[in-house]
């Protein structure tokens, strides 16, 4: 089980991008049984990419139940866990935003939230990350502002 492990770790750069790559094929299943034991690994389960690549997973699989229950905490995670790098926060944490945003309008979930949301992420940069986030997430803020 060590030894499980000690190749988890070793391998884990190239198994998230081999998980991304299932997952950019439409084998979102595949790409979900590769990242859940790097995700219940207790040395990768903070990692931003390990979380990343998760979230995406889940999100990716169309099911509303599971990107509610499943990769909104990890979205959740990623914005309340990875800070400014260089001063500025990393494209994953826009995409976080972004992704858990769109949960909430597909879900119904605290829509009337998602303008004051933007509006306050946009604070921390008006070009809400650049794009494609910027594009998403301003066409969010609309759709919900009433």
């Amino acid at each position: 089980k060590e030894q499980y492990g000690d190749d988890l770790m070793r391998l884990a750069p190239s198994q998230l991008t081999y998980a991304q790559s299932l997952r950019l094929a439409g084998r979102v299943d595949e790409a979900v049984r590769i990242v859940q034991p790097m995700l219940a690994n207790n040395q990768l389960a903070n990692d931003a990419g390990v979380i990343h690549n998760a979230a995406e997973n889940y999100f990716a699989s169309g099911n509303q139940d599971t990107r509610v229950n499943q990769a909104a905490p990890l979205y959740d995670r990623i914005i309340r866990n990875l800070g400014q790098q260089n001063g500025v926060y990393p494209p994953i944490w826009w995409n976080a935003w972004m992704r858990r945003l769109q949960i909430n309008d597909q879900a119904g979930i605290e829509t009337a939230k998602i303008p004051l949301n933007v509006r306050q992420i946009a604070r921390i940069d008006p070009n809400l990350g650049g794009e494609p986030y910027k594009t998403n997430l301003q066409r969010l803020q609309i759709k919900h502002n009433r």
